[in-house]
C-alpha cells in the first residue's frame, strides 16, 4: 500500500525499517518493465504483382503473372542498468528479411466439341523463390549506462547470422468435363521439383480426380414435387506431395563466440538425411448436397479418409551417438472424419424480415499407424513443457500428452509421502489435444437494410496442460490454495504401507507438492464461446 516513485524507482524503507532493494525486484516490477525496459519493433512491407492476359482466339487464352511479398522486420530489446538479470544493462537487436516471389504462366482452352459436352483444359507452370535472412547482435554488459549500441559493449558481443533459400519449380495441368451441366469430371496433375530435397528425390507428382452428379437434373422425379429443389452427390481422390524445410539433408555447422582469436563452430545435434523423400498424403472423400423448399433448408455432408506416408520428423536417438535427433521419413498417420453443414431459413416474411441459421459440425479421428523401425513415439515439442511432451505415439491419436500422473495403488488411491501427493515416475498418456468434435452456430437476422448476427463456437473433448495453473498453485495466487490455510488439511489417500493417511499438512506444502505432477494440471479443453456479434446496415442510393 506504499506509493512508489515511478520516475526514479529509488530504494525506500520497508515496514520493518529495512531497506528495500529494487535491484532484486526489477525483474517482476511492472513499472520498471514498462518504463525502463523497451521492446521495440517495426516492419516495412511491400506486396505487388503484375499480370498480362492475351486472347489467341475465341477458345484459347494465355496469361502470365509475377508477384512478390517482401518485408523487413526490425526488433530491439533493451534492459536498463539495474535490471536483475542484467545489472550493467544489455540489449539485443534483430533484423529479419523475408521475400517470396512467384512467376507463373497459364494456358486455358475451352474447345466446343459437342453441344452437350463442355471441356476446359489448363496447362501452366510456376517458379516460387523464398529467401529468409536474420542478423542478430547483442551485448550482455554495457560501458556507458543505457547506451544500447554494439560499440558500447563491455564484453564480447554476441552476433549471429542465418540465411535460407528455397526454390520450387512446378508444372501442372487440369481437364474439366461437363455433360449437360449435371455430370462433371475433373482431372488434375502437378509435378514439383524442390531444392530442399536430395536431387534423386526432389521430384514428386501428385494427381487428383473428382466427379459430381446433379441427380435432380438427371432425374427430375427426384425433386419429390419440388420438395427437393437441388441434389448433388460427389466423390474425389487425390494424392498430395510435400517437401522438407531447408537444411534437412546436409549438416550445417553453427558458429559461436570465438575463444580469443580462435573461431569456434559446433556440429548440429540433429543428423541430416541425404536420402530424404517427400511426404505423401493420399485421400478420398465422398459427399452429398441437398437443398429443400426453395433452398430454405440446405444440407451438405462429407466423409473423408486420408493417410500421410513418409512424414518428415526429427526422431530421437541415443545421445551416446553424439546426437539427439535424426531426420527421417518416420511416420504414417491416418485421419478419418465427417463434416456437416446445415443452413436453414426458418423465417422469411413478406415485409423483408428473415432469420437464417447455419450449423457446422466436424469430427476427426487421427491415428499414428506407423513409425520408423522400432520407434514407438516421437516428441513434437522437443524436451517438452516442464517435462511434459506432446507426442506422436504409435497406436495413439496424434498429439498425445505424455507426462507424470499421480502415484496411485491398484485401487486408484493416492499413495502419499508424509501426507503429500507424489508424482508417479512412470510416465503415461494423460490425454490428447485433439477434440472429439467441433461445431459452430451462426444466426443472422435481417430486416430491410439492417442485419444483426452472432456466432457461437464449440469444441468437445481434448485436453490441455496449464503451466499457469501449475505455477499459480505453487505461488499460492489461485483461489483454490486458500483451502487449509487455517489449520492445515488431511489429504485423502494411503501411506506407503497401505494404511489410511492421517497426517495434517500445511496448505503451502500441499500446493507445492503438485509441482511436477502433470496430471494435476491437465484440464478438459471443451468450451462454448460467443465468437462475435455484429450489427450492420447497408446504405443504398
Amino acid at each position: 500500500g506504499r506509493q512508489v516513485n515511478t520516475d526514479q524507482l529509488r530504494n525506500y524503507d520497508t515496514e520493518d525499517g529495512s531497506p528495500y532493494n529494487w535491484n532484486y525486484n526489477y525483474h517482476n516490477n511492472p513499472y520498471w518493465i514498462a518504463l525502463k525496459n523497451d521492446n521495440m519493433d517495426s516492419r516495412d512491407r511491400i506486396i505487388g504483382s503484375a499480370n498480362m492476359r492475351y486472347q489467341f482466339n475465341p477458345w484459347l487464352t494465355g496469361s502470365v503473372r509475377a508477384g512478390t511479398d517482401w518485408y523487413r522486420d526490425w526488433r530491439k530489446r533493451t534492459y536498463a542498468n539495474g535490471t536483475i538479470d542484467w545489472p550493467d544493462g544489455a540489449f539485443g537487436e534483430d533484423l529479419l528479411f523475408n521475400q517470396e516471389s512467384n512467376a507463373e504462366f497459364l494456358m486455358t482452352a475451352t474447345p466446343s466439341l459437342l453441344e452437350t459436352l463442355g471441356l476446359t483444359l489448363n496447362v501452366g507452370g510456376n517458379v516460387r523463390n523464398e529467401v529468409f535472412r536474420r542478423n542478430n547482435e547483442g551485448a550482455g554488459e554495457l560501458i556507458v549506462p543505457n547506451v544500447f549500441n554494439i560499440g558500447n559493449s563491455a564484453v564480447t558481443p554476441t552476433v549471429d547470422a542465418y540465411e535460407e533459400e528455397k526454390r520450387v519449380n512446378s508444372l501442372y495441368g487440369s481437364a474439366q468435363f461437363a455433360y449437360n451441366n449435371y455430370f462433371f469430371v475433373d482431372v488434375t496433375g502437378r509435378n514439383d521439383w524442390s531444392s530442399t530435397l536430395p536431387e534423386e528425390n526432389n521430384s514428386y507428382f501428385y494427381p487428383s480426380v473428382s466427379s459430381s452428379l446433379v441427380f435432380t437434373d438427371l432425374f427430375p422425379a427426384a425433386s419429390m414435387n419440388d420438395l427437393l429443389s437441388y441434389g448433388k452427390i460427389r466423390a474425389s481422390w487425390t494424392r498430395v506431395g510435400n517437401d522438407a524445410e531447408p537444411f534437412q539433408t546436409v549438416a550445417v555447422f553453427s558458429s559461436s563466440t570465438p575463444f580469443g582469436s580462435i573461431p569456434r563452430y559446433a556440429v548440429p545435434n540433429t543428423i541430416a538425411n541425404s536420402t530424404l523423400k517427400p511426404e505423401e498424403t493420399t485421400a478420398w472423400e465422398t459427399g452429398l448436397e441437398l437443398r429443400f423448399l426453395d433452398e430454405r433448408l440446405v444440407l451438405d455432408a462429407t466423409y473423408y479418409n486420408k493417410e500421410t506416408d513418409n512424414q518428415i520428423l526429427a526422431t530421437p536417438i541415443s545421445a551416446a551417438s553424439g546426437f539427439t535427433n535424426q531426420v527421417l521419413n518416420a511416420g504414417k498417420i491416418s485421419n478419418k472424419g465427417i463434416e456437416l453443414m446445415l443452413d436453414a431459413t426458418p423465417v422469411r416474411l413478406d415485409n423483408g424480415f428473415s432469420w437464417n441459421a447455419i450449423l457446422n459440425f466436424a469430427r476427426n479421428r487421427s491415428m499414428v499407424e506407423e513409425l520408423y523401425g522400432d520407434i514407438e513415439t516421437v516428441s513434437l515439442n522437443g524436451i517438452g513443457y516442464w517435462a511434459l511432451t506432446v507426442e506422436a505415439r504409435k497406436g495413439e491419436p496424434y498429439g498425445a500428452l505424455f507426462g507424470n500422473p499421480y502415484l496411485r495403488n491398484a485401487a486408484g488411491q493416492l499413495i502419499l509421502d508424509e501426507g503429500l501427493p507424489q508424482a508417479d515416475p512412470q510416465k503415461r498418456v494423460l490425454g490428447h489435444y485433439t477434440p472429439d468434435w467441433t461445431a459452430g452456430l451462426t444466426n443472422v437476422f435481417r430486416f430491410g437494410n439492417a442485419d444483426f448476427s452472432f456466432m457461437f463456437d464449440m469444441k468437445q473433448g481434448g485436453e490441455l496442460f496449464s503451466v499457469t495453473h501449475m505455477f499459480g498453485r505453487y505461488a499460492g495466487v489461485l483461489e483454490e490454495t486458500l483451502v487449509g490455510r487455517e489449520g492445515g488439511l488431511v489429504i485423502e489417500g494411503v501411506n506407503a504401507d497401505g494404511t489410511p493417511n492421517t497426517t495434517n499438512v500445511t496448505a503451502q506444502a500441499y500446493n507445492h507438492a503438485f509441482y511436477g505432477i502433470h496430471e494435476a494440471n491437465i484440464f478438459a479443453a471443451s468450451y462454448v464461446k460467443l465468437r462475435g456479434v455484429k450489427l450492420g446496415n447497408s446504405l443504398t442510393p
